[in-house]
């Protein structure tokens, strides 16, 4: 009789390992990408508040009453540069302008089960924009 039971759990346990481990898995992906997403969005936040720094000073000197222009060029290049020194393997998309920036990260997050058949990760992104700010808080939206 115990061999015949042992018999009877082989196909059980043949179907429900696999099963198990899918399950297991697929949680740590789920982790994974939901870890990525919010690195990646935070990413894209420093560089964009990181871009909006860059001040246009001459023609915030020559207009001191209208709000401090975006430096679009050094924006864009320092805001670039801040996501690939944090993160070598990202790809950045920036678009600056006088009132605005607005910074697209995409991070490759490697995955056991998510990915399409060919690659090792899945692509997480995110974006964020920036205003430029100079002067005191008040607590008032511009």
């Amino acid at each position: 009789r115990r061999t015949r039971q042992r018999a009877q759990i082989l196909p059980f346990i043949a179907v429900l390992l696999p099963a198990v481990l899918i399950g297991l898995g697929l949680i740590v992906d789920t982790a994974l990408v939901f870890k990525a997403r919010r690195e990646a969005l935070a990413l894209a936040d420093a560089a964009a508040q990181f871009g909006a720094a860059q001040i246009n000073v001459p023609v915030k000197r020559a207009d001191p009453a209208h709000p401090a222009p975006i430096n679009t060029s050094q924006a864009a290049f320092e805001a670039r540069q801040y996501v690939l020194v944090h993160r070598p393997d990202a790809l950045v998309d920036v678009t600056a302008t006088p009132r605005l920036i607005r910074v697209h990260v995409t991070v490759p997050v490697p995955t056991i089960i998510w990915h399409l058949p060919g690659q090792s990760a899945v692509p997480i992104q995110a974006q964020a924009d920036a205003q430029p700010f100079t002067g005191v808080a008040t607590g008032q939206a511009p």
